[in-house]
C-alpha cells in the first residue's frame, strides 16, 4: 500500500497491459474516501504516453488537501476505447500522510 502525503501533487500512473493508449477515447481517474467521491479527472488533464503506454494524472496541492490523514483512500481508472470496448484497472488504496503546512504554497 502506497501513500500519498496531503497537499503534495502526487501523480497517478497506469499502464496498458492489453490495449493501445492511443485507442482511447475516454478515461477517469477517481478518488474515493469514506465511501465518498472526492477526486475526479478526466483524460483532457492526464498525459497519455503512448511509447511507454501510460495514462496519468497529476494531482494539485487543493486536490491533495481534500484528502483526510484519518482514512484509507482508493483510486482506480476506467476507460473506454473508441470502438466502445470498456476497461477498469484494478482499485488501488493508499494511506495519506499528514503534512506540516495544510494549506496551499
Amino acid at each position: 500500500m502506497g501513500m500519498v502525503v496531503k497537499g503534495t501533487t502526487p501523480t497517478f500512473k497506469y499502464k496498458a497491459q492489453t490495449v493501445d493508449v492511443s485507442d482511447v477515447a475516454v478515461a477517469y481517474l477517481t478518488i474515493k474516501q469514506w465511501d465518498t467521491q472526492k477526486i475526479q479527472k478526466d483524460i483532457t488533464s492526464a498525459t497519455v504516453d503512448t511509447v511507454a503506454q501510460t495514462i496519468a494524472w497529476k494531482l494539485t496541492q487543493t486536490e491533495a488537501l481534500t484528502l483526510d490523514p484519518a482514512q484509507t483512500a482508493t483510486a482506480y481508472c476506467d476507460v473506454r476505447l473508441s470502438d466502445g470496448t470498456r476497461f477498469a484497472a484494478p482499485e488501488i488504496s493508499f494511506k495519506i500522510g499528514k503534512t506540516g503546512k495544510p494549506e496551499v504554497i
